[in-house]
């Protein structure tokens, strides 16, 4: 639970012990006045009764609300720090394929201006290219969320093309680039943008219902 839930409870907790403390008082002053002006003959006799039992009947609906409000307040908190950790998910994704999709824009770029197997442009981008690969195979399948799991697996089949495309533009004396290939980088770089759309619709949606239960 994060520090901003404490403190809500917290301050909901308060602000149900007050208003259960204000209306016991009045309850309470309302049965004992009612009590004392049916002995005085101010109220009829069975006024004192009546009072009693409206007393009782609000004992028992305190009695009942205050564990279902505490059962209520226990499920939007643990909502709240599931759809916390979704978003954590999916930001910690996008930022993946964002570096990733700029990757193959990159890559996209220097094929067409650097055709040379010599050029330093190339030789950087095929470096990236691996450390990407490298840097996604550290990252375990379960540190996301399970609804991210698809996008992370998807990522690494990406990435293990662009390593073997890198592995391609460091060969001797030039590297062949065929056009069917150059096809396929750039439909891996839509389907990173597909996947980056479909990844900020569920943010949507998923901030949405945070931010509702926040407020």
């Amino acid at each position: 639970m994060n520090r901003w839930t404490s403190d809500k409870a917290i301050r909901y907790g308060f602000t149900l012990l007050w208003l259960l403390a204000g209306l016991s008082a009045v309850v309470w002053t309302i049965v004992g006045s009612v009590g004392y002006w049916a002995r005085k003959g101010w109220l009829p006799a069975d006024t004192a009764g009546w009072a009693q039992a409206f007393g009782a009947i609000v004992a028992i609906v305190v009695a009942i609300a205050i564990p279902f409000y505490q059962n209520q307040l226990q499920l939007r908190q643990k909502e709240e720090a599931e759809l916390k950790q979704r978003l954590d998910g999916i930001n910690a994704t996008f930022a993946l394929m964002n570096h990733f999709c700029g990757t193959f824009r990159q890559l996209i770029f220097v094929i067409s201006r650097h055709p040379h197997w010599s050029s330093p442009a190339r030789k950087s981008i095929a470096h990236e290219l691996k450390q990407s690969a490298a840097m996604l195979r550290e990252i375990p399948v379960t540190a996301l969320s399970n609804e991210m799991v698809h996008f992370l697996v998807g990522l690494r089949e990406v990435s293990n093309y662009g390593e073997f495309i890198a592995e391609t533009l460091n060969q001797f004396p030039e590297p062949i680039i065929s056009e069917d290939t150059v096809k396929r980088i750039k439909g891996q770089s839509k389907l990173i943008d597909k996947w980056m759309e479909e990844l900020g619709e569920l943010d949507d949606d998923v901030r949405y219902r945070y931010q509702l239960i926040r407020n």
